[in-house]
């Protein structure tokens, strides 16, 4: 499906960049205080909610690692993915430390185990715990984000290599 300003919001996933809102005034501001200005390419998002927005998934990715209450990004119409509740479509990532969700349909994808939005969120939830331990190797967290192997499997596995 290709995405456009009246289709860009019906239950997708997508991966905003982050960059500063055109100076002008909103093509259209949500009921939640979302502003959004759109281009023939894509679209600008200004707000202070970034994760789960109504029926979709969009994360912001900050290119300067400030954080402040109100954030903007673009986005274009290519980097929406169609997002629903049944199907496998979301791979992990374990990177620099942290665990990241994607959506198969990306670029990024190489073949990854995908799982359904909630399994997805649960293995991340799984996955940070044992980055708040502080005692998982990386290979061990790594192996939670590839597989659907129990713990108890991996750290088998683990210790017969």
């Amino acid at each position: 499906m290709e995405y456009n300003r009246h289709s860009f919001f019906k239950s997708t996933f997508c991966i905003f960049k982050a960059e500063k809102s055109p100076n002008r005034k909103p093509d259209y501001a949500s009921n939640s205080g979302s502003l959004y200005w759109f281009d023939e390419n894509g679209v600008f998002r200004e707000s202070n909610h970034w994760g789960r927005a109504a029926k979709c998934k969009w994360r912001l990715v900050e290119s300067d690692g400030k954080t402040s209450r109100t954030r903007s990004g673009y986005a274009k119409w290519a980097d929406f993915f169609p997002d629903n509740e049944v199907e496998n479509l979301y791979f992990l990532k374990f990177q620099n430390g942290q665990v990241q969700f994607f959506h198969k349909s990306a670029p990024e994808y190489a073949g990854e185990h995908c799982r359904t939005s909630a399994e997805t969120m649960k293995r991340i939830r799984k996955i940070r715990q044992y980055i708040q331990q502080g005692d998982s190797s990386e290979i061990f967290l790594k192996q939670l984000a590839d597989t659907d192997l129990p713990v108890h499997e991996i750290n088998r596995l683990l210790s017969h290599s």
